[in-house]
């Protein structure tokens, strides 16, 4: 079988942080851009989004952009969308024109860890604002939590947020993790949506999500894209994941997944991308 090693991969999802910290102490301190890079020289990864997370490992809006960016060029700095600008229009627009200022290349929205609700009436907006501003809007699809806003983080509200912004461009991160299939299903409808696999293309090793990845990675490579989910996983176990449900598939198919989909989604932003 292909290792596809030769393959260039663009990681949707990588997570340095200024103190090398992560979500747990378990992670240590080795969460740092210099370790990012070298795993990234190490497996053919080209480029990463970087994306921050509020409080956590010495993050800052205001100066996260540049940390990343002083660090190469092929690392994308993505800022973590702050609930508290969510409020009126020229609000949302001029906090997301500020992170453009700033350096930031995209916008992650993250219900769990900002605790917030994906009926929360500011994100329609703020999608298609960020979109029309040439940020890359990223949206976590892994809902489950304790809090009971989990009940309202749902498939159904997803498809109602999604329903709103019928155009605009948008990475659902995760690909709904368990709920792969129905979330394929979804983003078949939008013609704008890629689907990402990033964490759950390593999480659910062995289980019967490796046959779903399959048949999204044989049927639906031109919507696809893959990431890690560093420090969650390492990029080496990204490559290897990554090379066994390439396995047996044609080259075109291969590189769609591996980073031309991604490539083509900044395209149409209008960005350009370095090399590493």
């Amino acid at each position: 079988m292909p290792d596809h090693s030769d393959v260039p991969l663009f990681d949707s999802l990588t997570h340095p942080t200024p103190t090398g910290a992560w979500l747990h102490e378990r992670y240590g301190s080795g969460n740092t851009v210099k370790s990012l890079l070298g795993q990234m020289e190490a497996n053919n990864v080209r480029w990463a989004f970087t994306v921050g997370m509020q409080e956590v490992g010495g993050y800052e809006e205001a100066t996260y952009a540049a940390y990343i960016s002083g660090a190469s060029d092929a690392l994308l700095p993505v800022a973590f969308l702050s609930p508290v600008r969510l409020g009126k229009t020229k609000d949302i627009e001029d906090y997301l024109s500020s992170l453009v200022n700033l350096g930031y290349r995209g916008i992650k929205i993250h219900p769990r860890h900002a605790k917030i609700t994906l009926d929360n009436p500011g994100l329609p907006e703020a999608i298609a604002i960020a979109n029309r501003l040439g940020l890359v809007v990223l949206l976590c699809t892994y809902f489950w939590e304790s809090s009971s806003r989990a009940c309202r983080n749902n498939m159904t509200a997803l498809h109602e947020l999604l329903a709103a912004v019928p155009h605009e461009r948008v990475i659902l991160l995760h690909g709904g993790a368990v709920r792969l299939m129905e979330c394929l299903e979804m983003a078949r409808t939008f013609r704008n949506v890629l689907l990402d696999v990033s964490f759950t293309l390593c999480k659910y090793a062995g289980s019967s999500l490796d046959f779903d990845i399959k048949y999204v990675f044989k049927n639906f490579d031109r919507r696809t894209c893959v990431g890690s989910d560093s420090p969650e996983f390492s990029l080496d176990t990204f490559r290897e994941r990554f090379n066994f449900f390439a396995g047996e598939l044609p080259k075109e198919k291969v590189e769609n997944i591996a980073y031309r989909n991604l490539v083509s989604h900044l395209e149409s932003l209008g960005h350009g991308l370095g090399r590493t």
